[in-house]
């Protein structure tokens, strides 16, 4: 109960990674991130390139937001996102900050 409460009074971390899935870098920051306790988060992937269907409801998350490469993660706030973060080592720093 204390955690719902937590999450409740926030903030709360929306983390948007656009990137391939199977893409190894995008996997080791993904692995990075759930290696880590960061409290408050939540998480939504998208591969900007696939073709794949995916969830309507996520779209105005991933509106503008746009994939290179790599991954890139934007971190946002109440739907306020930072600028996007690029590379594994840069990203893998973000989520220090976070934790």
């Amino acid at each position: 109960m204390l955690q719902a409460l937590d999450m409740y009074l926030g903030p709360t971390h929306e983390i948007v990674v656009v990137g391939d899935p199977q893409n190894e870098e995008t996997k080791a920051v993904l692995a990075d991130l759930c290696g880590r306790f960061v409290p408050n988060k939540v998480v939504a992937l998208r591969d900007a390139a696939a073709g794949r269907k995916h969830s309507a409801a996520l779209d105005p998350l991933f509106a503008g937001k746009q994939g290179g490469d790599g991954p890139m993660v934007y971190v946002c706030e109440n739907f306020a996102c930072q600028s996007p973060v690029i590379g594994r080592e840069a990203i893998v720093a973000k989520w220090a900050e976070l934790s």
